[in-house]
């Protein structure tokens, strides 16, 4: 596929994220994803994560735990199969009433039209001082 289409997946799984769609962006992922996040203490949906149950598992725990009030991706680039979004969110702890808020890379692994791999780097100080 071409960096453009690979940019059009990756924006297509933020576009379903936010319309809270999450069996369009677990549609998105290979059945063999790797989704790898900071592991922060406490936090029991951080870490890494490997295929797409383990990650369906992800998203209804962190969709227990926690809410975006905000999420902005403010640009992607792509290189072959890479593609890097950057931006800013805020998120809402359930378990606390605290929010969070932070700037985020995330980076994308396209083959063949479904995600391989995803790594997000973020602020993991505020979500564990928010948790």
């Amino acid at each position: 596929m071409s960096e453009q289409e690979n940019m059009q997946v990756v924006q297509a799984l933020y576009d379903n994220f936010n319309a809270g769609d999450i069996a369009a962006v677990l549609d998105a992922l290979s059945e063999d994803v790797a989704w790898v996040l900071p592991s922060i203490p406490n936090i029991a949906f951080t870490g890494a994560k490997h295929g797409k149950d383990r990650v369906a598992d992800f998203f209804s725990t962190m969709g227990d735990q926690q809410e975006p009030q905000s999420f902005e991706v403010q640009g992607t680039i792509a290189q072959g199969d890479q593609v890097v979004a950057h931006g800013h969110y805020v998120w809402h702890v359930k378990t606390t009433g605290r929010s969070w808020e932070g700037d985020f890379s995330h980076h994308w692994t396209v083959e063949g039209g479904k995600i391989t791999r995803f790594q997000e780097y973020t602020d993991s100080a505020a979500a564990m001082a928010a948790f």
